[in-house]
């Protein structure tokens, strides 16, 4: 049995506007309160947009700058009262609430830019009536224009097709929460209010916008169970991103018996990802993305 993982790099080929550059002038053009409340959340319009999920705990660091800072500033006043820890807990509450919208502005962008492509771009060779494939995609490219089926394709992170499902997209950073929790719970057992509560709401937006790949893999576990014959795993379109890098050890979890990892110009992932898994060198190769383009 064949497994394909396809990822945005596979609608980018075909001329769709989905890269997260897209999606912040798509935000910025339509959605310019939401725009301005993320880029001042993060204070940054520049780099945001290079790995849109994986720079999402940045702005739990900016909860955390800004509120430690208001803290002491509040403590230095001569007329301060602990009454005025409410007034940074409801100014720090305010900084990470937009994130709450990003589902249904997500929504809203995947059906803008969905179309289906004219013409096909990989060869029609690579998809036979056996492969499965587990997309990261939430548009219907595979579907509409290359006819497969819709029961050969796990959309892992739901698709403009079905919209009784919300869109998945979050970081993949467990380490930050971990750094909130340990702050928190340590402000906590000093009865250090105003700290504790600083950190509460860095971990409750951190916690919020994190994708939980643990249970979206066993909310699809009839899917990855399903993967203990895999002769070859094929990836194309992936960058392997750190927040996406579980599926793929779930998948490996499951011995297939090679990988072909295509790439437009960067393996450094997928160098990271063999070797973190012990794979050997028997077991992958790395070819070039034209290899498989019409």
């Amino acid at each position: 049995m064949e497994l394909i993982v396809i990822g945005n790099g596979f609608d980018l080929a075909h001329g769709l506007k989905s890269s997260y550059r897209a999606f912040g002038d798509y935000i910025e053009a339509n959605h310019p309160t939401f725009y301005t409340n993320l880029i001042s959340a993060f204070n940054n319009a520049c780099g945001l947009w290079g790995n849109f999920e994986n720079n999402l705990p940045l702005c739990g660091n900016e909860i955390e700058n800004n509120g430690l800072q208001m803290m002491e500033e509040r403590l230095q006043e001569i007329d301060y009262t602990p009454t005025d820890d409410e007034g940074i807990k409801y100014w720090l509450k305010k900084q990470y609430t937009f994130i709450h919208q990003l589902p249904v502005v997500l929504r809203k962008w995947a059906d803008s830019i969905w179309c289906t492509p004219i013409h096909r771009c990989y060869s029609s060779s690579l998809f036979t009536p056996d492969t499965k494939f587990l997309s990261f995609n939430y548009t219907q490219t595979l579907e509409e224009l290359y006819g497969i089926r819709r029961e050969q394709i796990l959309h892992i992170h739901g698709f403009v097709g079905s919209s009784s499902k919300p869109l998945i997209m979050g970081h993949g950073n467990l380490r930050s929460i971990a750094y909130a929790k340990n702050y928190k719970a340590k402000a906590d057992s000093q009865a250090d209010s105003i700290t504790a509560a600083v950190y509460a709401c860095v971990l409750e937006y951190l916690q919020y916008s994190y994708k939980d790949t643990v249970s979206i893999i066993a909310k699809n576990a009839s899917f990855f169970d399903g993967l203990d014959n895999v002769d070859e795993v094929k990836v194309i379109g992936c960058s392997l991103s750190k927040a996406d890098e579980p599926y793929f050890t779930a998948i490996e979890s499951k011995k297939p018996k090679h990988w072909t990892f295509y790439y437009h110009d960067d393996i450094h992932n997928y160098e990271l990802f063999v070797r973190k898994n012990a794979i050997s060198d028997s077991r992958y190769v790395f070819l070039p993305n034209k290899e498989i383009m019409n």
